[in-house]
Formats: C-alpha cells, structure tokens, sequence
C-alpha cells in the first residue's frame, strides 16, 4: 500500500515538474527570447526543405547551397522542425513547440537519471534547480530550451542515453549496450561538441573505474562509443554521397578552420575570460564542489551506484575542462556542465541536510528540523528563489525586439525582387526578400577579432559588392560593428527604425 502511494506521489511530481515547465516554457514564447542570428540560422534549413526540398542555406549570387558549414544544429532538430512547418505552415512559434517537447524530454531523462542513483528527492530537488537556475540567460535551461539551438534537445538525448546505458549494465547481453549508443550518437548529430567530449569521458571514466577496483567491463564503453561513432560517420558519409568528394572537402576545410577556432584553441586571455564569467555562479558555488565531493566518495567507495555518479562527475568536468582552456569561451559553450551540476548540487545539498539533522539539535515539535537544516533549507529555497524571480521577470517583462513589425514592414513596402544586405539571419526567416550576407569567412573573421583581438582584413568583405538596394542594420550587424560609420552616413539613406533595427536605402551611384 505504501509502495502504491509513494508510486502515485511521484507521478504526481513528476507531472508537476512538467506541467511547471510547460508554462514557463510557453508563456510569450514567440517573443522571448528574441530571435537572434544564430537561431535564424537554424532555422533556414527548415524552411529550404519545405519550400525548395533541399537541406541547404539559401545565398546570393550562390542560391541553395547543400550541407552548408555554417548550419549550427543537426538533423535531430532540423527534420522534426521541417515536418511541423510542411504541417503547420512555416513559423516561429511552431518551431520553438519543438523546443519544449525536447525541453520536457529533458527534465524527465534527468529526473528519471538522478531517481534511479538517489532516490525521489534528490532526483525533485535536481530538476528544480536544473529548470530554475538562472545564472545567466545562455546557462538558462528555460532560457535556451525557448530556442531553437541544439543544446537542451542535445542534453535531453545524453540524459535518455545516459539512462539506457545505466540500465544496460544490469543486463549480461552486450546488445543492451547499442540504444544508449544510438541515443548518445543523436546527441552528437545534434551538438558538435558531444562528438570531441563524450567519447573522451567515457575513456576517463572507464581508467578511473579500474583505477579505484571496480572492474566495469571495457565492453560497456566500447559498444557505445562504436554505435555513437558509426551514427556520426552514417551522416557524414551521406553528406559526402550527397555532395561528391571534392565540394565536401571544400566544406570540411570550412568547417575545420572555424571548428579549430571554436573548439581547440588555447588562449590565455580567454582562460580568465571564461573563469570571469563562471565566477560566482551556481556552478562554481555548489556546481563544482558538488562534482569533486561525488568524485571522492566514487573513487572511496564501491558499488554501480557510486560508478553512476562517478561518470556523470567526469563528463561534465572534462566538458568544464575543455570549455575553459580550448572552447572560444562562449557562455553557451558552458550550458551543458552547468545543466548537469545541477545533480550535483543536489546531491551535495541532500548530504548537507542529512547530515546537519544528525548534528544539530532539533527546534521543537513545532518545527520538526534541527538548525543545520533549517540553514540548508534556507540555502536550497534562495537558490532556487534567485533563478527564479528573475527568469520570470525576463519571461514576462522582456520587450519585443521589433523583429516581427520589421518582417511586417518589408513584407508590405519592399518588393520581394530588391536585394536587402544584412546580417541578420532571422529576418531571411520571416519573410520572403532576397538577402545577401556577409560571406562565412567573414564570421570566422569577426568571431577572431572579438574574442583573440585579432585584425579584419580590410578588404574581407565589401557590403556594396552586390549592389545591394537596402541594408538592414539590427542587433548583430550593430553588436560586431560590420557595416562603418562612414558608409551609413554617405552612401545609405535611414528609412525607418523599428526596435532594434534600422532600415536603409543605399545609394549605389553616390561613390561614382
């Protein structure tokens, strides 16, 4: 009886948690966060595949251009996204709907994870403290699973995986051991980054694992790591298929040059950098003691449960790792290791409570908690108080940042055939104008200079080359300072500002 209550409890919380995060999740979720460059990257791909049946990005004078290098998330998001749109006609709310179906399958992968190593209340107060901490908005769980990135949908398929792969170690068939390697290597489609980090960790893990005596059988990481790794070579190779050898090559070199960019350079400056913007946040507070702490007791003590918490201590400290001495340092690049800590926090939280109710004298009948708990208790509710209040007041205050009154105007007073020069990848998603962009040597340029001070060449990218009749100047083109004084004010005449974007006639003949 009491097993069927505690059942019927935790379905009860386990739907709360959902239910809580569907509504922050939904509420103005077409107009928080704004769409932004990197989104509307994303979603070109989408709309390419409905409208013209090519996986592509669309530029001028190039027109569709297949697999392109710059495409930032996989076919894990791409496709769903692309099926809703061919569904319910092509549009921003529709696609971030998928975001909060991965973001759902994320809080119950990790609730379901963290129930399985710790119980129902480390597992409740991990998904509290996953969905609430807002320490910043690109470590923001809700924050990021309001867009269409691929981080939480890459997160939520590490936690499901990671969850098949625990429970495939109570099986003696190495076959049980392929569904997690199926799910990580989605996860790796999804986000580049599991690619160089999971396979890494997993090989951490298994040396410290014998290491410490436990003997975890070399056939639990190799199976995964093979199936994983053959799902990546499957969508590659097909790439290549699709593409013929020699315009693939062309894009891997692309690729190459902007991935060792992001993903494997060392520069002290962005060392203090990445320390600087963690400092003083929930992961280095209880985040990173919390992983070192299940580091010691994994490493002292035996048992599967203690090797559960072992590998999800080593894969998000070589994520850590990795983020702050050959990432570029974006604080996106610290989402996944902060969503994880959670867990640890967690956990780090339960034993304080534990053990501050065996230490502390109780208050009374009154309030059935010792002093200690009362403290751990106060510490647990801030937290969680702290990334809530303010994500609420993002949620519901921020303001609009004109993008849809911007794609309203150009649908109504631009013809569809003039060229619009922009930088602005999200305004391409909402109407129908030919745009032309900076070329994608230009960004890896630009991401240089802002984050390594490194010099633009000056004659990199001319943004009249195309002759261009507008120019739209909106948050990136205005935050990477890529269109100079001198050629708003001599050569482009204002039309109208909207929010954060301003519109211009260019004068063609003016420098003639």
């Amino acid at each position: 009886m009491n097993s069927e209550r505690g059942g019927r409890l935790e379905a009860i919380l386990l739907v709360g948690l959902l239910a809580g995060t569907l509504v922050l999740c939904l509420y103005r979720l077409e107009v928080y966060p704004a769409s932004w460059f990197d989104e509307g990257l994303v979603l070109q791909v989408p709309k390419n595949l409905v409208l013209y049946h090519e996986y592509a990005m669309m530029y001028l004078p190039e027109g569709l251009r297949e697999f392109d290098p710059a495409i930032q998330a996989g076919p894990t998001i791409l496709l769903p996204i692309a099926l809703v749109f061919h569904l319910a006609d092509i549009g921003l709310l529709q696609a971030r709907l998928v975001m909060v179906f991965y973001s759902l399958l994320a809080v119950a992968a990790f609730y379901l994870l963290v129930r399985g190593m710790s119980g129902m209340k480390v597992a409740s107060l991990a998904s509290l403290l996953l969905i609430f901490t807002f320490d910043h908005e690109f470590t923001s769980f809700v924050f990021m699973g309001r867009q269409v990135l691929g981080e939480v949908p890459a997160l939520s398929f590490f936690g499901l995986g990671t969850l098949l792969w625990f429970r495939g170690w109570k099986r003696s068939r190495w076959t049980a051991l392929i569904w997690p390697g199926l799910v990580w290597g989605l996860a790796m489609l999804t986000k580049v980054q599991f690619i160089l980090i999971l396979p890494v960790a997993l090989a951490l893990f298994w040396l410290l694992d014998r290491a410490s005596g436990k003997r975890l059988p070399i056939l639990y990481v190799i199976v995964p790591i093979l199936v994983s790794g053959g799902c990546v070579l499957m969508w590659y190779g097909y790439q290549a298929a699709s593409l013929g050898f020699t315009d693939y090559w062309q894009q891997v070199r692309e690729l190459g040059a902007a991935g060792g960019m992001h993903l494997l350079s060392f520069s002290l400056r962005k060392v203090i950098s990445a320390g600087l913007q963690l400092s003083g946040s929930t992961l280095v507070i209880f985040g990173v003691p919390g992983m070192l702490y299940t580091l010691c007791l994994s490493l002292q003590s035996g048992g599967e449960r203690e090797d559960r918490w072992m590998f999800l201590a080593v894969f998000a400290t070589t994520w850590l790792v990795w983020y702050a001495f050959l990432s570029i340092g974006w604080m996106r690049y610290a989402f996944v290791p902060t969503a994880i800590s959670a867990v640890f926090s967690a956990r780090l939280l339960d034993n304080l409570w534990n053990w501050a109710g065996e230490r502390s004298q109780m208050l009374g009948r009154w309030l059935p908690m010792t002093v200690g708990q009362v403290a751990v208790g106060g510490v647990i509710v801030t937290l969680l108080l702290s990334g809530l209040l303010p994500l609420m007041k993002q949620v519901v205050q921020s303001p609009d940042s004109g993008l849809r009154e911007l794609a309203d105007y150009l649908n109504t007073h631009i013809p569809t055939d003039a060229v619009i020069e922009s930088w602005e990848w999200e305004v391409d998603f909402l109407t129908d104008h030919k745009y032309h962009h900076p070329p994608y040597e230009v960004t890896n340029a630009i991401t240089e200079q802002i984050w390594y001070g490194t010099p633009v060449p000056p004659d990199i990218y001319d943004p009249l080359a195309f002759r261009p009749t507008y120019l739209i100047r909106g948050p990136f083109a205005k935050w990477t300072g890529i269109y100079p004084r001198d050629l708003l004010e001599q050569r482009c005449t204002l039309i109208t500002s909207i929010g954060d974007y301003d519109l211009y006639m260019v004068d063609l003949d003016g420098g003639e």
